[in-house]
């Protein structure tokens, strides 16, 4: 989807991003006088259309997470020396400057939503359209705020919970304003959820129920993400309820078994498998373009690829085995209908999630069903046996390996959960990658499992 911008706003845009000093930083640079300001609703409804940084999703869940796997060759073609660096799970992961843009895009992206913000209290409404069009505005930049900062969250912040009221752990700076001279300090962690859970409540009265582009932000995409919120912070049945809410408002599935047939998909080569805004897009977000990510020796980890079973199809949709690569899989089933990676919100997320708030809040039997509802789409139809289970604990298990298998390469969800699950010994995910012959493990505390704030930032910000 291209965006076709007047060319004032181009300037604006421009400008801000020479404000931001290309994005390297977020509190970089000063503002000048000649920067072009946005002030009308139009002006303010085109910034949060620059889906360069406002639907750009962090990527580095993938290289830390479990799934993803390469070779010693893969590795010593990487283009940073960072990409090794996250493979073998050091937290330092700063480039040679100091900085990362893993740190500094979402918090562009965060720059845009407080400038928006500010600039709407400055506007009056001449009429009731003005004023619905004030409200989209605003939770548009509300939901872009609060999802930006819960995916820095997922790396930058401690995982939750593992802290307390007397002794708070590590949140996030958190910036409320446009203004590039404060110099946040860190928050602990519930001050950071809590302008989370507050933006994204807000966002979600605001938001218009439909868009014409998934690249936009819903009332669904605000509900899904507060499902999603809710998930990591152990809250089940407000993960429940707005999984529930998000799915009433669009709940369909794709059926590989149908799409197979219909000859859309060709399965027998490499290329992509979905479409770009296939039916269980919510909200499109996607991952830039690192060569860790496009490598051709970039593969599903063995041990989940042999997870899929006789009849699954996600495994030909997921995956392509190139004969030259000794039975490793690469990735190919984006929800971007591209290389890129998907980041975003689907419905196959949320029935997940409804499986697994059902199952931890005893209602077992009520969560297979929703799992089963799933996967009776992904399999071949005399392939297919539900699932059952004897009690709470293995439905449980039977759960968080089917979101593994079906959310796997889904941006941040992956180390989203291996963090969330550190609070679960059961459960625990237990890790380790050998290069060169050495052996690295992913750690047991929740220190382990914290991105360092890059050094730059932390000279410019002396608060931190």
């Amino acid at each position: 989807m291209n965006h076709t911008l007047k060319p004032i706003l181009t300037i604006m845009i421009i400008s801000i991003v020479h404000l931001l000093s290309s994005c390297e930083e977020f509190l970089d640079e000063k503002p000048e006088k000649s920067l072009v300001v946005p002030e009308s609703l139009d002006d303010l409804a085109a910034l949060l259309e620059f889906t360069q940084y406002m639907n750009n999703s962090l990527h580095l869940g993938i290289i830390l997470a479990d799934d993803y796997y390469t070779t010693d060759e893969g590795l010593q073609g990487f283009s940073y020396q960072w990409e090794r660096e996250a493979y073998t799970w050091s937290m330092d992961l700063a480039d040679d400057t100091g900085k990362m843009d893993a740190w500094s895009a979402p918090y562009a992206a965060i720059f845009y939503s407080n400038v928006v913000l500010e600039k709407l209290r400055d506007i009056a409404p001449q009429s009731s359209s003005d004023q619905q069009m004030m409200n989209t505005i605003k939770g548009k930049a509300l939901f872009y705020r609060a999802s930006h900062y819960f995916e820095l969250s997922q790396y930058f912040a401690a995982p939750y919970p593992s802290g307390s009221s007397e002794n708070p752990v590590q949140g996030l700076p958190l910036k409320r304003n446009a203004n590039v001279n404060e110099r946040p300090a860190i928050s602990d962690l519930e001050t950071t959820y809590r302008l989370i859970e507050e933006d994204l409540l807000e966002a979600a009265d605001l938001l218009p129920g439909t868009a014409n582009y998934p690249y936009s932000p819903t009332q669904k995409a605000a509900w899904g993400m507060l499902s999603r919120f809710y998930l990591v912070k152990g809250d089940y049945e407000a993960a429940l309820r707005y999984a529930n809410k998000t799915l009433e408002a669009q709940a369909q599935l794709m059926d590989l078994a149908q799409l197979e047939a219909s000859g859309e998909v060709d399965l027998s080569d490499d290329g992509e498998t979905f479409l770009e805004f296939n039916p269980e897009v919510i909200f499109h977000s996607q991952l830039p373009a690192y060569s860790y990510l496009y490598s051709s020796q970039a593969f599903v980890h063995p041990a989940l690829y042999d997870k899929y079973a006789e009849g699954d199809l996600r495994k030909q949709f997921y995956y392509f085995e190139d004969p030259q690569n000794n039975g490793l899989a690469n990735f190919r089933g984006s929800y971007t209908g591209s290389y890129l990676v998907f980041g975003g919100l689907a419905t196959d997320e949320l029935y997940l999630n409804k499986a697994e708030c059902l199952a931890r809040l005893g209602d077992s039997e009520s969560g297979l069903a929703a799992l089963n509802y799933l996967l009776e789409r992904r399999h071949l139809p005399e392939s297919f046996r539900p699932y059952t289970a004897s009690g709470q604990e293995e439905a449980l298990d039977i759960i968080l390996l089917e979101r593994r298998k079906e959310l796997a390469f889904r941006g941040s969800i992956r180390w989203m959960d291996v963090r969330r699950l550190l609070g679960d010994p059961q459960r625990k995910v237990h890790a380790d990658r050998t290069v060169d012959g050495f052996q690295y493990g992913l750690g047991d505390e929740p220190a382990d499992y914290l991105v360092q704030i890059p050094p730059y930032e932390q000279e410019l910000n002396g608060s931190l």
